[in-house]
């Protein structure tokens, strides 16, 4: 007597497991997909609970998703953020040689002011984050200093340095320097400042550029973590924090916002918005498939 096949019976389990599965998908896709942006404002709700504005932006660069937290469309002083547009700049027109790289990897990896000077006017000066904006097509990136040649109080959104620093990931012209430079920011600036509050004190996998001043339209300090964050650079990530306690108190509480953004060192994003039928139809075609491969049919 021939043994009876188990296949009708593992189709049938597996039927089952199925519908379980993507009962669970349909229960559970909701608070997945809200992950990424809850843990944007929760951080920013952190500062905010402690006197601070504050505005976050996120963009993975694998597929261009923005999300943040907070006013990531308003203004805050960019601080030495705003160094990253020297740098660009000078990639762009081929112009990171020589004397000009020299000073440009001290400006970035040490967030060296006299270096800032050196090359502000030979990238345009105050426009130089006009000509960023135009270059990457971001009009909202932000808008020159209100008192001219103060570099510190050129203006960012979060949202838009968070594009800026997707565009920049695919500019193979600036990307291999500028991200090398940025993976090299020393752990204080030349003026002694702890350079790695924020984001460096939330992972380890890290390439940023920070900013900190008093430049900021109501006069309080801005303390400000920007750059890339997780395996492989994914996630463009900024962090833009003004208010009271210059120094350890502000950098303090950026850091705990990088804390409550990231888990195990890097950022959950949202599920990207998409159809739920579509959704449904792929998981279970992906589970057909594997199915099709287990027991070998269709040729698989």
């Amino acid at each position: 007597m021939r043994p009876r096949s188990m296949r009708p019976r593992v189709v049938v389990a597996s039927l089952v497991l199925l519908a379980q599965v993507l009962f669970g998908a349909v229960v559970t896709a909701p608070s997945a997909a809200a992950e990424g942006a809850d843990d944007a404002a929760a951080a920013v709700g952190y500062a905010n609970a402690r006197g601070y504005r504050s505005a976050i932006g996120v963009v993975d660069t694998t597929n261009g998703q923005f999300w943040g937290g907070g006013d990531f469309d308003l203004q805050y002083a960019s601080e030495s953020v705003m160094k990253v547009f020297i740098a660009t700049r000078l990639l762009v027109q081929g112009q990171m040689s020589g004397w000009n790289e020299t000073t440009a990897w001290k400006m970035i990896t040490q967030s060296d002011d006299a270096s800032a000077n050196a090359l502000y006017y030979r990238t345009g000066g105050d426009s130089v984050v006009t000509w960023a904006a135009q270059h990457y097509n971001i009009p909202f990136l932000g808008a020159p200093p209100p008192r001219s040649g103060w570099w510190g109080g050129t203006r960012i959104t979060a949202h838009g340095m968070a594009v800026f620093y997707n565009a920049v990931a695919h500019d193979p012209r600036v990307w291999p320097w500028l991200s090398n430079a940025m993976r090299n920011t020393t752990v204080h600036g030349s003026d002694g400042t702890f350079q790695h509050f924020g984001l460096p004190s939330a992972t380890v996998t890290w390439a940023v550029k920070q900013g900190w001043g008093a430049d900021s339209a109501s006069g309080l300090p801005t303390f400000n973590s920007t750059g890339y964050v997780g395996p492989g650079d994914r996630f463009a990530t900024v962090i833009l924090t003004e208010g009271p306690g210059y120094g350890a108190p502000i950098a303090g509480v950026v850091t705990e916002q990088a804390r409550a953004l990231l888990h195990a060192g890097t950022i959950r994003p949202p599920v990207a918005a998409q159809d739920p039928f579509a959704f449904l139809f792929q998981l279970l075609l992906n589970y057909l498939i594997d199915l099709a491969r287990q027991f070998h049919w269709f040729g698989f």
